[in-house]
C-alpha cells in the first residue's frame, strides 16, 4: 500500500482529474474501499498557486502498519505514472526504502 503522511510544509506532486460517477466506483473497487483505502477530502494547490478542494485516498486506520517496503512492480507503476506528468521520481524512490 502507498500512503501519504501530513507533513507541514512538504509537498507531494500529483496530477487532477474530473471524474464522474462511473470513475468513482472503478477507482473504489480498484482502491479496496472500504476495506483497505477511503476517499479523503484535502486541500491542494494547483499549477496556478490557487487551492482546489480535490479528493485523494487514504490507507484505512484499521489497515494502517508501521513502514512495509512496497512491491517492486507496485512502485514501478507509481514511478511511470510520475514521469509520464513530468514529475522527478527521487522522492518516491526514498521513500519506498
Amino acid at each position: 500500500m502507498l500512503d501519504l503522511k501530513p507533513s507541514v510544509g512538504r509537498l507531494v506532486p500529483g496530477v487532477l482529474f474530473e471524474v464522474g460517477d462511473e470513475g468513482w466506483k472503478a477507482l473504489d473497487k480498484k482502491e479496496g474501499v472500504p476495506t483497505a483505502y477511503e476517499r479523503l477530502a484535502v486541500t491542494v494547490i494547483n499549477e496556478s498557486e490557487q487551492s482546489v478542494e480535490a479528493i485523494t485516498y487514504q490507507v484505512c486506520a484499521s489497515e494502517k502498519r508501521s513502514f512495509v517496503i512496497p512491491d517492486e512492480s507496485y512502485v514501478e507503476i507509481v514511478r511511470q505514472g510520475l514521469r509520464a506528468w513530468g514529475y522527478d521520481d527521487a522522492i518516491l524512490l526514498a521513500a519506498a526504502r
